[in-house]
């Protein structure tokens, strides 16, 4: 939905058209005589997260993420902040007792955004969200530390009364339409998605990097690339797995600065930018049949998801040859991947460091590829996750290689003296 002001669009930044924030206008609208637009005096504005809830506030590069807790942070303005933010419902009548409030170092939190910085808040915003997906979980109980785009949706509400109704635009194919909500009629109920969404994290080292990266010259690629890697990333039922495949393929080409459509650049340039430690023997992944095995594990992944995408792209809604993975397996395994191949363009350019967590994520990759991670699970038994199987395993081993290095160094022969007993505990069954 886009909210529009006297025909021009106050949501976005290169696109703001096709941007999924909102901004909302709260004001008695008055239309002068001879007007064809909506015209507003100066007005108070507060951009918010209604969905999104941080441990603690956050200050990066001159933007200020603020927790929200109802009638008592962020404290300034708060019986504002609180009548703004009372249409947003927790459940059928319970306005949301926490959300997220966006703010710079040079306006006031509810102090009016001009153009060029409702453009920018939108922009940062993009860059909020593509930074909580890359640290989400995946297959954890009742879906812990797991978000999606909706969970970072901002909102930009324009008002002189926090008791006053709402000018609500919409978008048409023959052009918009507006309608005017009543205060009492204005309610915002959370998304069903959103429900049991918790603790969601932001990785500051990484927001910081991709908000630095706007002064890059390789910037349009990664931003492009991000905002549709993000609508790829809704979980709405009213977006559908083949036009996610369409659109996060396309960011990975985006990214990779791939413009012809061709599968081997995209591979080729991929394989360029991906560093694991060692890569993953192909003959030991099941999932890689036999006559591809001549490839890294990685490589033939990437190929079968472009491949399925371009049954779609392409005006297909069935595929017509089978392909090794199956669509929600390319979505999450792409939806992984993404982020990793984000962090190291990110290096390439100087602008950010591996984590110790980052290292193993993108070593562990290749294993999860191999995995089968929506088998049908037993009824009468506890849910089996391969994927937290291949990563616990592998963290294991990765610890257990660090340990033997700082205490043996490289050697990976046997460290004990020769003729020293190999197992102490066992019967001694010599005869005298």
């Amino acid at each position: 939905m886009l909210f529009t002001e006297c025909g021009v669009p106050i949501s976005g930044s290169q696109n703001p058209s096709e941007l999924s924030s909102q901004v909302r206008t709260s004001s008695t609208m008055v239309l002068d005589k001879g007007q064809t637009c909506w015209h507003t005096p100066t007005m108070s504005m507060l951009a918010f997260f209604p969905w999104l809830t941080l441990e603690s506030d956050l200050a990066i590069e001159g933007y200020h993420l603020l927790r929200f807790h109802r009638g008592s942070l962020p404290g300034k303005e708060q019986q504002t902040i609180d009548g703004v933010l009372e249409a947003y419902l927790e459940g059928e009548t319970r306005s949301v007792s926490r959300a997220t409030i966006l703010t710079t170092d040079d306006r006031g939190i509810i102090d009016e955004l001009s153009d060029e910085q409702m453009a920018d808040v939108f922009e940062v915003a993009e860059l909020v969200a593509f930074a909580g997906l890359a640290g989400r979980e995946y297959f954890l109980p009742g879906g812990m530390k797991y978000c999606n785009r909706e969970t970072f949706n901002l909102i930009v509400q324009r008002f002189q009364s926090t008791s006053q109704g709402v000018a609500v635009f919409s978008r048409r194919r023959d052009g918009s339409t507006h309608t005017y909500v009543t205060a009492s009629q204005n309610r915002v109920r959370r998304p069903i998605s959103q429900y049991g969404v918790s603790g969601v994290g932001l990785d500051v080292s990484f927001l910081t990097a991709l908000i630095q990266a706007r002064d890059h010259q390789d910037w349009e690629h990664l931003t492009e690339a991000i905002y549709f890697f993000n609508k790829a990333n809704t979980d709405s039922d009213l977006v559908s797995e083949e036009s996610e495949c369409v659109e996060m393929v396309g960011a990975f080409e985006r990214l990779l600065q791939c413009f012809h459509g061709k599968e081997d650049e995209v591979a080729q340039r991929f394989l360029a930018l991906w560093e694991p430690s060692e890569w993953l023997e192909p003959v030991s992944c099941e999932r890689v049949p036999a006559d591809k095995r001549g490839r890294p594990v990685v490589e033939t992944w990437l190929r079968d998801f472009f491949g399925y995408r371009g049954f779609h792209a392409h005006g297909r809604k069935a595929i017509w040859r089978p392909t090794i993975w199956s669509r929600r397996e390319h979505l999450l395994l792409g939806a992984y991947g993404f982020s990793l191949l984000v962090k190291l363009w990110l290096k390439e350019r100087s602008l950010y460091q591996l984590t110790d967590r980052d290292e193993p994520d993108i070593d562990v990759f290749e294993k999860l590829i191999c995995g089968k991670h929506f088998e049908p699970q037993p009824d009468d038994e506890a849910p089996h996750y391969p994927w937290h199987e291949i990563r616990g395993t592998a963290a294991f081993h990765r610890a257990f290689e660090r340990g033997w290095k700082t205490m043996f160094g490289a050697t990976t022969e046997d460290p004990r003296p020769d003729g020293e007993d190999q197992n102490p505990d066992a019967e001694d069954t010599s005869t005298s």
